[in-house]
């Protein structure tokens, strides 16, 4: 069985039903445990030995969203988004700012057909939106490899103006 070491909520991954859930140490593995009446039970590893679980584990403070933009009607977490009840504010944002890939792997979504890629106002939209929702965070540049776009630079640029002092870029590294 293991020890139990904390007790959380957790969702049926069948009907998504909300479930009390434990965390349940094993050796030096961490598992969340559930049972739905309907379903059955399900356990799912969250923590694999090193570092020790415990010297990650840190008190938690909520940290509301400055204007959150999804309303709050069924609960957590059913309402997806930052909606009034989220205990957390943004730490990263992602902004996909094309669908262009220099890979081509089969199993990708990325350049699947569709050349896609925001214009720089709608970009500024969602730099807009991000500072609205959580103030200055961290933002990642992603998508397909953002390296693609003939104006990262503009881009990048457009969010340090607006006061983002973290950007980093998802990618492969082909280009640079």
């Amino acid at each position: 069985m293991g020890e139990i070491i904390g007790v959380t909520k957790s969702i049926c991954p069948i009907c998504f039903k909300t479930l009390k859930a434990y965390k349940i140490k094993k050796n030096k593995d961490i598992y969340i445990n559930k049972k739905c009446r309907e379903h059955g039970k399900f356990e799912t590893i969250i923590w694999r030995e090193s570092p020790n679980y415990n010297s990650w584990k840190r008190p938690k403070t909520a940290a509301y969203p400055k204007s959150p933009f999804t309303e709050a009607s069924s609960g957590c977490p059913h309402d997806c988004g930052l909606c009034s009840n989220h205990r957390q504010h943004t730490c990263t944002a992602l902004i996909e700012v094309t669908q262009k890939c220099n890979l081509n792997c089969k199993f990708c979504f990325a350049n699947s057909g569709k050349n896609n890629e925001p214009d720089i106002e709608n970009i500024k939209y969602y730099y807009q939106r991000v500072m609205k929702a959580s103030g200055n965070c961290n933002i990642q540049l992603s998508g397909g490899k953002p390296t693609l776009r003939e104006n990262l630079d503009e881009i990048i640029k457009l969010g340090h103006d607006m006061g983002f002092s973290f950007i980093q870029l998802n990618t492969n590294g082909l280009k640079l």
